[in-house]
């Protein structure tokens, strides 16, 4: 009998560093009538795991606490536009990464960027973080436009000057938890009564049934809403908003490669063509930053 020793290395780099792979074979056989099956299966073996390591991505996940349209239609059929936005981005392989979204309450939400895991949030704006400076998280370029509208009966219209004054005596649909900056002391002293909902859409039900004036809503759900219920001709939008901001995403502030692969991804938006469509889709085309 005949002691043979192959010894095979290489190194693999795939995009991440570098790994060495150190082989050795003991043979205890004639190494001549085995040495074909020895190299050809050592030789399958590294194919296949270069093959694995190439096609391996960094999992990413996406957080969002917007579980109304069209930001989430349905959870359980994956529907709604934060799902169309993160399949978008895992169309950009070149990055290496994997998006996945995940819905979870804001309180929750809080919790684990306070614990430092890792992850993005869609479609939020420095404002709601308390991070206008943008020194506690990263924040990509703008994605959308957006406001709080108030939204009243064309054969009742409700015209809001940008002072509670001009809501005096009105009955104003809100959503239960949600805070509308610039109304809420005119809401305690009486100025006006609030009504609360624990969606969106039941306002809009309220206010056709004449059981509220105005109510307040995102002007990318009430697009949506107005496209999908066909309400052009039903609704009045005041001219001007409650407030006007942008959305962004925000980023853990060590994660500085995904927040560079997530802005040139956005800086390219206008010249796909996913994503002009997905405006048609949810009545958007007004909402997009290009």
């Amino acid at each position: 009998m005949h002691y043979g020793r192959l010894l095979y290395t290489r190194q693999i780099t795939s995009g991440r560093p570098a790994i060495l792979y150190r082989i050795e074979i003991l043979q205890w056989s004639h190494p001549v009538n085995n040495r074909h099956i020895i190299l050809s299966t050592l030789l399958l073996f590294i194919l296949s795991l270069h093959t694995s390591l190439s096609n391996a991505k960094e999992r990413i996940v996406a957080w969002t606490y917007y579980d109304f349209p069209p930001f989430i239609i349905s959870e359980a059929d994956k529907k709604g536009l934060s799902y169309d936005f993160v399949s978008l981005l895992n169309q950009h392989e070149e990055f290496g990464y994997r998006f996945k979204l995940k819905y979870l309450p804001r309180k929750r939400l809080n919790k684990l960027l306070g614990e430092g895991r890792k992850g993005i949030v869609l479609w939020v704006n420095p404002i709601f973080f308390e991070d206008t400076s943008k020194t506690k998280y990263l924040w990509t370029t703008s994605l959308l436009s957006d406001q709080q509208d108030l939204i009243s009966l064309k054969s009742k219209p409700v015209i809001y000057d940008g002072t509670p004054k001009s809501l005096k005596g009105y009955t104003i649909g809100g959503v239960l938890g949600h805070r509308y900056k610039g109304l809420e002391e005119a809401i305690q002293n009486g100025l006006l009564t609030r009504k609360n909902v624990n969606r969106e859409k039941q306002n809009i039900g309220k206010l056709l049934a004449k059981r509220i004036d105005v109510f307040l809503i995102p002007n990318t759900s009430m697009a949506y809403y107005d496209k999908e219920m066909k309400l052009t001709n039903k609704i009045y939008y005041s001219p001007i908003p409650l407030n006007k901001y942008n959305r962004h995403i925000m980023v853990q502030k060590e994660m500085t490669e995904v927040h560079k692969a997530l802005n040139t991804i956005i800086k390219d938006l206008p010249n796909n063509g996913f994503w002009e469509a997905l405006g048609e889709q949810y009545g958007l085309e007004d909402n997009f930053i290009r």
